[in-house]
């Protein structure tokens, strides 16, 4: 690009837009990966090494709601709405799901595949009856999760998943 480099536009552009560089230089590797890059992939470029990283990307989602985004829950009659950043984790139990946020719960008529539909990328399933935000996640143990004082279980059938998007997160 004449007059600007990748590394500076990139400095420019919102944190939320998704970078790839795509270069014949390695030794701007790690300042690419300093300003968050998805990946940095060296020229020529193979097949294997693009398909990964075109990979990296769909698994990633779509980049992630912006910290002042609101849900909107309807529990019985009411419509309660919720800053997503108050959000702790969701609990399903049988028909009803629980919005657990620090202060108050909130129940709603909802499917898991419903609650997920609503939330941004960062919100993973880790158990059967639970959904948590890997925002507030302070550790990840074999078989637990933990969010401040809360210990959620992290099922055996949504570990590998969790684990990775855990590695791949913006969080």
């Amino acid at each position: 690009m004449p007059h600007l480099s990748g590394l500076s536009l990139t400095k420019m552009i919102p944190r939320n837009i998704k970078v790839v560089f795509t270069t014949a230089y390695s030794e701007y590797a790690v300042e690419s990966y300093e300003l968050e890059a998805v990946d940095y992939l060296l020229k020529p470029i193979s097949l294997e090494r693009f398909s990964k990283t075109v990979s990296k990307l769909l698994q990633s989602g779509p980049t992630s709601a912006p910290d002042h985004a609101v849900l909107f829950i309807k529990s019985g009659s009411r419509l309660y709405q919720l800053a997503l950043e108050e959000l702790l984790y969701l609990e399903k139990d049988g028909n009803y799901m629980t919005y657990h946020l620090a202060d108050r719960k909130i129940v709603a008529r909802e499917s898991v595949a419903e609650a997920l539909a609503e939330l941004p990328d960062y919100f993973v399933q880790v158990h059967k009856s639970f959904l948590v935000s890997m925002r507030r996640i302070n550790f990840v143990d074999l078989d637990e999760i933990g969010l401040g004082t809360v210990r959620i279980p992290l099922g055996k059938a949504f570990r590998d998943v969790f684990l990775e998007k855990w590695a791949l997160a913006d969080k």
